[in-house]
């Protein structure tokens, strides 16, 4: 099939698709101004204090879009944006009782990667906690390094 009877018999000239993508690794993650409640410090004589308390992230999910630009002469342009990524913030304290999973929605993405932006590879994210434990007082970033297809 041409891609005249492509454009002719379809709507796939331009558009945006809404797309969500599983289990995507969050690579790592930046806590600034973690709350007291969530830290613990441990003294050791000759070292410096240091917190005791563990973070890890379970796999994102990331909304959103996939665009393609379909013209009579071929496929002009092929990405993905994303709009939003979600995934939850465990701290578990080695030495104590302390276990606390926070569900994080980021919101403020930034893109990274190759020039076909279609699938996310990496996800990094930053945390301003502002000293609070409530997630909706929190600052969140986070950066997609994107590849092409699988």
């Amino acid at each position: 099939m041409s891609w005249e009877n492509i454009l002719l018999k379809s709507d796939i000239r331009k558009g945006d698709f809404k797309i969500t993508w599983t289990k995507i690794t969050v690579d790592d993650v930046e806590i600034k101004n973690k709350p007291k409640e969530l830290t613990r410090m441990l003294q050791e004589e000759g070292h410096d204090d240091f917190d005791t308390v563990d973070i890890t992230t379970g796999d994102a999910t990331v909304n959103g879009y996939f665009t393609a630009d379909v013209r009579t002469w071929g496929v002009k342009s092929l990405y993905s944006y994303a709009t939003d990524l979600s995934f939850v913030l465990t701290l578990e304290d080695t030495e104590g009782d302390l276990y606390k999973d926070i569900d994080i929605t980021v919101e403020n993405i930034e893109d990274e990667g190759d020039d076909m932006k279609i699938n996310p590879r990496e996800v990094l994210v930053e945390i301003d906690m502002k000293g609070q434990s409530d997630p909706s007082q929190f600052e969140t970033k986070a950066t997609i390094i994107w590849q092409g297809s699988y």
